[in-house]
């Protein structure tokens, strides 16, 4: 069976029954512990107290104390039990944070009801900032507190170290490095790691540089301090919150000069046993476990951005449109190039030519016409019936199919064939077959449109 780790349940826990004048203090005292567990405490000035139930061994009452052995100290008073039973007070008392008001160690390892009653003073005030806690094994408990962190130490079967690390002198629950390149790495369970540290003895002057991820995210820099003044227990940094599940903290030292000191971590809603998270199995230690990438821890929400997904939906959608009218009119153009190619003798399309308007104006297709040098022609003035000069060549006059009585040269036989000659026509050119005979076919590239003159 895995040891326990130590917890401690924040102020503002649900669980605790809180009577009589307290406000939320959220000034943090620099004091020796300098800040407070979870960035604010329970203050009172009056009489008050409160309860709190639970179940385990230990338990201790801790918070800000600016009250010595002096006149004023004495006058505030508090007592705390457990079950009836009175803990004695500490013997004396230190201006500090983390300030112990009771504690003990010495409980069955049960349920459990403990108390504390305070008279105290604008002039010597009371604060509570945590209940430290040494629970029970019991899942269902730890499935009833929300507000809590654990206690992770330098020991802990979850962390792993690289090369570099060793104990403080005559401190084996104290960790450090001062080689670069030195790293470590955690599996937790939880929604956020504190690094809580103290001044080494040989502290150098000049700060130094690491970095933490978590599941390996972007890396976080961070600063190692120099030679400060020994006030206890700092935090180093602290991660930013996360959904409870499984993950990962890799810490990268850079070094050159500031040593870098571990004292424990705060793991916030971490697992209560210790026992690295990789060996147990997807219920993991049988508490709540969130959707990896969706924040919901009561301080900090992160909703999944739908504003993205919905417009990227929509201009997906419209593309597909686009693509789709821009297919029909390319197969619409492409259709409508193979009609015209496979039929460029179509009346209306090639000729344009409305027969029943004789005033309209004679309009010949490209396809019908070939590129031939013609020899020179000497126009001849006629007025045609329609009232347009027209020029004739000096060859001849029109029959009464309006072909010219010069049969082509290519109609000649061989023997006389001579260089082609040019056919004029003196009417539009369109030529019909004869309703006795077979069409009458022309020779295209001897024949010639009639030429206009302006009128």
């Amino acid at each position: 069976m895995s040891s326990q780790r130590v917890a401690s349940v924040d102020n503002d826990e649900p669980t605790i029954q809180y009577e009589g004048p307290w406000e939320i203090d959220t000034v943090q005292y620099d004091l020796w512990n300098p800040g407070s567990f979870g960035g604010s405490q329970h203050r009172t000035t009056g009489r008050a107290s409160f309860t709190f139930p639970f179940e385990g061994e230990r338990i201790l009452v801790g918070g800000t104390n600016r009250n010595g052995n002096d006149t004023a100290g004495r006058e505030t008073k508090w007592e705390c039990s457990v079950d009836g039973q009175v803990i004695p007070p500490p013997n004396r008392r230190h201006v500090q944070n983390n300030y112990e008001y009771c504690s003990t160690d010495t409980l069955p390892n049960s349920a459990h009801i403990l108390t504390m009653t305070i008279e105290a003073s604008e002039s010597a005030p009371v604060w509570v900032d945590r209940i430290g806690l040494f629970p029970s094994t019991d899942t269902a408990y730890h499935a009833t507190l929300s507000k809590y962190s654990l206690h992770v130490g330098v020991e802990d079967s979850c962390i792993r170290y690289g090369p570099g690390w060793e104990f403080l002198p005559n401190r084996t629950n104290i960790r450090f490095t001062d080689t670069p390149g030195s790293f470590m790495e955690m599996e937790f369970i939880g929604t956020q790691v504190i690094w809580k540290a103290i001044r080494h003895p040989a502290q150098s002057r000049t700060q130094s540089r690491g970095t933490y991820s978590v599941d390996g995210g972007a890396p976080v820099e961070f600063t190692v301090y120099g030679i400060r003044e020994d006030n206890g227990l700092y935090t180093l940094f602290e991660t930013q919150r996360f959904p409870r599940n499984r993950h990962r903290l890799r810490v990268d030292y850079e070094g050159f000069e500031a040593p870098l000191v571990l004292s424990f971590f705060q793991v916030a809603n971490g697992d209560f046993f210790d026992r690295d998270p990789r060996t147990l199995g997807p219920e993991l230690d049988g508490l709540r476990i969130d959707p990896v990438g969706i924040e919901t821890n009561s301080e900090s929400k992160t909703a999944i951005p739908t504003g993205p997904i919905i417009g990227g939906v929509i201009g997906g959608v419209l593309l597909l449109i686009l693509l789709g009218i821009f297919a029909w009119f390319m197969r619409k153009r492409r259709r409508e190039a193979l009609m015209g190619a496979h039929h460029p003798s179509n009346f209306g399309a090639a000729f344009a030519i409305d027969l029943g308007a004789h005033d309209a104006p004679v309009i010949y297709s490209k396809s019908n016409l070939e590129s031939v040098n013609y020899a020179p022609i000497l126009p001849v003035n006629q007025t045609s019936s329609h009232g347009h000069t027209r020029s004739t060549s000096a060859l001849g006059q029109s029959s009464s199919h309006g072909l010219n009585p010069t049969v082509s040269a290519k109609l000649q036989p061989p023997s006389i064939q001579g260089a082609p000659q040019p056919t004029l026509y003196q009417d539009s050119g369109i030529r019909f077959g004869s309703s006795r005979s077979t069409t009458i076919r022309v020779n295209r590239e001897n024949g010639a449109p009639p030429v206009y003159t302006p009128d």
